[in-house]
């Protein structure tokens, strides 16, 4: 359609940069008759032109330069060429920067292009090599119906895989989930040390949260423009070519494979400063040489070895990858190259074409298989982002974007998470440093192996019916912390900081006045302690500590919260979405990964837990029984 020409026309730099591929606009164009003054259709759209067609509301007055009042016309829409269809939907327009050059507008003027804008202008980061996502024009609209601009994604869809359930979180950009859905796994330990489960199981809890997702919240599912994955990590799954498991997945905390980590870590001279740690029990890597050794067959047979997050997305897209920080934790990758060991492979007696290929967390992986999009109401070919493990995508969803900044989860294990911007390898005390999810930075951890595990342990052991009310009754009892048996969370064995999967739980201090209550609370009490004992590990590799923040379920816990902040002696953030922190990492990668910031521009409401003097003097006294139990094996 023709342009008007006038004031409108000397803000070309503005027009190109809000409808880019336009060029230059010529001074010999002329405005329609319609758009001279006095003109009775003066100001209406070409739509509202139709015969009886009512009349557009008039714009906003505003004052002009020379003081005098005027009406603003309201926007016109200009003409943009069609994609070819050759280009993907996701595929930035060419007059889009590339990486390493100056934004310019289609004038060759720098500065002026939308990719040159700030995030106050823009409000959006930029994507993997430099893509932005267009995430419509002019003023955003707000407000729970609105869940999709009018252009681009508002909605993320992150999938966290976890140990005792799966959950689904919808999120709209500015970080607040919308919908949520969760189903339970079982597990099972079919021997002594053994923790196996299976992944068909891992996909039909998948598919009930959305399907969920999908009853509860049909628009909100066709508005997602990318999905992200979280998984529990250093599970192993061994797929045939048809992509059928050929056996249980073996878990992270199944302590198996002892005595292999000798004989990995003799595969490379400096075997932690390649992959980020010393061999321990539960890795990918001991398992592996497990395999091999007790059941050649199976691992022979296998043409995919996946992570446990990993055989979704090959269920949801057909595609074989993962991604660098979840693969980190593998230790058969030179962390710091980002690729697979040749060495570490033979060793464990693995083929490099059984291994998928790796990509960055927030690169695309694939698209949604179209049955799977039509069943869940999504948009057809939408995008699967890389994703991380539970421990990455949790810091994420934390807001560890940044070194010295760390989060403490709560889950079904217990991990200690702190960013770095240097490879810091972990030469021993059951630590290990791996890849963060964001690029540049990396993660040490320390990690117990029974956090929720252990309460839902004691929940069976008093015979109450759900964990969660049961802490809220502990809670309510608000019984003294002297007053409590002193109980060690090594029902597994533990990593760190001891590193000794025969270790064993253990209470003390038991009398006739113990009650149920008193052994829930002493479990609680016995995870903080568990933790300070990561903190003070990580500590004493001289990384600075500067913030740390509660994430999992247990954070729900506010006695929990305080126990842990008093027994490490800081402050802890708790935000409103601590409960949902991995799950909302992988959204908020998946926002990325298609030209979105990593984090929303809103604030949440942060609940900082602060160390209670009494609380702290209490457990203070009894580290020292709960040191004693070490050696009762």
């Amino acid at each position: 359609m023709p342009l008007p020409r006038g004031a409108d026309l000397r803000r070309r730099a503005a027009l190109s940069r809000h409808h880019p591929g336009t060029g230059r606009v010529r001074d010999s164009l002329c405005a329609h008759p319609r758009h001279a003054r006095g003109h009775p259709q003066r100001g209406r759209s070409q739509r509202a032109l139709a015969a009886g067609a009512p009349r557009p509301a008039r714009g906003r007055r505003r004052r002009g330069v020379a003081g005098a009042w005027r009406r603003r016309r309201p926007a016109r829409s200009v003409h943009r060429p069609a994609r070819p269809p050759h280009r993907s939907p996701h595929q930035p327009p060419r007059d889009r920067a590339a990486p390493g050059r100056v934004a310019t507008d289609p004038d060759g003027d720098p500065g002026l292009g939308r990719g040159a804008q700030g995030p106050r202008h823009r409000g959006r980061a930029a994507g993997p090599a430099g893509l932005r996502a267009d995430h419509g024009r002019g003023r955003r609209r707000r407000g729970a119906g609105a869940r999709q601009g009018r252009r681009g994604m508002t909605l993320a869809l992150g999938i966290d895989l976890g140990t005792s359930g799966v959950k689904s979180v919808l999120v709209d950009e500015r970080d607040h989930v919308v919908a949520e859905a969760a189903a339970p796994i079982p597990m099972s330990r079919p021997r002594p040390l053994w923790c196996e489960q299976e992944p068909q199981d891992w996909w039909s809890a998948t598919a009930a949260t959305l399907d969920a997702l999908h009853a509860a919240a049909p628009r909100a599912m066709a508005g997602v423009g990318a999905i992200g994955l979280s998984g529990q990590m250093l599970g192993v799954t061994c797929l045939d070519a048809a992509g059928q498991p050929l056996r249980p997945a073996i878990l992270w905390n199944d302590g198996r494979a002892e005595a292999e980590c000798a004989a990995v870590e003799a595969a490379a001279p400096d075997f932690a400063g390649l992959v980020g740690c010393r061999a321990m029990v539960g890795f990918p890597a001991p398992k592996l040489l497990w395999l091999a050794r007790h059941e050649p067959a199976a691992l022979d047979q296998s043409r995919h070895i996946l992570l446990p997050k990993d055989y979704l997305r090959l269920r949801l897209t057909g595609e074989v990858a993962s991604d660098l920080a979840d693969a980190s934790a593998t230790l058969l990758m030179d962390t710091r190259a980002g690729t697979w060991s040749a060495d570490l492979l033979a060793a464990c007696g693995l083929r490099p074409e059984q291994m998928p290929a790796l990509l960055a967390s927030h690169a695309i992986s694939g698209v949604v298989l179209p049955e799977l999009a039509a069943r869940w109401g999504l948009p057809p070919g939408t995008p699967v982002v890389g994703g991380a493990g539970d421990n990455m995508c949790g810091g994420v969803g934390a807001g560890i974007v940044a070194a010295g900044l760390a989060s403490i989860s709560l889950g079904t294990s217990g991990v200690y998470f702190l960013a770095n911007d240097a490879f810091l390898p972990a030469r021993g005390g059951g630590m290990h440093t791996h890849r963060h999810a964001v690029e540049g930075l990396f993660a040490q951890n320390g990690c117990i192996l029974s956090a929720g595990a252990a309460l839902e342990w004691v929940a069976q052991l008093v015979g109450a019916e759900d964990a969660g009310r049961l802490v809220a009754q502990v809670e309510a009892a608000g019984l003294p912390v002297t007053e409590t048996p002193v109980f060690t969370p090594y029902l597994a064995g533990e990593r760190t900081p001891h590193d000794d999967a025969g270790l064993t739980g253990a209470f003390s201090g038991l009398t006739a006045r113990t009650t149920r209550l008193h052994l829930a609370q002493a479990v609680l009490e016995g995870v903080a302690l568990a933790l300070a004992d990561c903190h003070a590990a990580l500590a004493s590799t001289g990384a600075a500590i500067h913030r740390a923040s509660l994430v999992g379920g247990g954070a729900k816990s506010r006695l929990w919260s305080t126990l842990v902040a008093s027994a490490v002696n800081m402050p802890l953030g708790r935000s409103n979405t601590a409960a949902v922190g991995p799950a909302l990492g992988a959204a908020r990668l998946a926002r990325l990964g298609v030209g979105g910031p990593l984090l929303a521009e809103a604030d949440h409401t942060e609940d900082w837990i602060l160390p209670d003097g009494g609380i702290a003097e209490a457990l203070a006294a009894k580290r020292a029984r709960f040191a004693r139990h070490l050696a009762l094996r």
